[in-house]
């Protein structure tokens, strides 16, 4: 399923015909409503988040997960069903981030099924893939964005008239810092574990 987020978002932020209209997205009106076509993408993250969420608590994965699988699920909701839906970012943020995603499954299920000694070489080319796509898509990427976005947010938070946006828009607000804050953190533990990989590396090969 992360597969098929991944290629929804590839298309629709690089292959989408209405992305190569300047006048959709210089507006920053245009960044906050329309886009209805890109509902399909939070609809897939809204059924992700569903199956997520009961997963998480079977694996008891722990409560940053579970916060983390609820807040998408809350802002996914609000991207596929309000006005002000912000979907044009949609693409990037439910899609191409979940690139990574892809060989963390792999990694994971290496893993679950005790293959990762049997198949070392392709294990360790699993986990510097999944090390690469994760920084380039969830860090650089995603704070190349985030900054848009918030700028966007906020400004639309500070002209609201009813409690109702102003409740909303403060919530997104708080999401989408608590969701940057955790790519971070997973950032610093995916660098030291690549660095420790490095260190073996040089030790001669061997893994522990």
């Amino acid at each position: 399923f992360n597969a098929y987020l991944a290629y929804l978002g590839v298309y629709y932020l690089y292959f989408d015909p209405l992305r190569f209209d300047k006048d959709n997205y210089d507006a920053v009106s245009e960044r906050i409503q329309g886009w209805d076509h890109l509902a399909i993408i939070s609809n897939a993250q809204i059924a992700f988040q569903l199956w997520s969420i009961p997963h998480c608590v079977m694996l008891k994965e722990g409560t940053v997960m579970m916060i983390h699988h609820i807040f998408v699920l809350i802002i996914a909701l609000m991207s596929a069903f309000f006005t002000n839906g912000f979907r044009f970012y949609t693409a990037f943020f439910y899609g191409i981030i979940e690139i990574s995603s892809v060989p963390l499954s792999t990694m994971n299920m290496l893993e679950s099924h005790d293959l990762s000694k049997a198949y070392l070489l392709f294990d360790l080319f699993v986990k510097i893939s999944f090390s690469i796509c994760f920084i380039q898509t969830r860090v650089i990427m995603w704070n190349l964005r985030v900054r848009d976005f918030v700028y966007v947010c906020t400004g639309l938070l500070m002209s609201a008239t009813t409690l109702s946006a102003k409740l909303s828009l403060s919530l997104i607000v708080v999401i989408v810092f608590f969701l940057t804050c955790l790519q971070l953190m997973w950032a610093g533990e995916i660098m030291k574990e690549v660095l420790k990989i490095i260190g073996i590396t040089k030790r001669g090969g061997k893994r522990k």
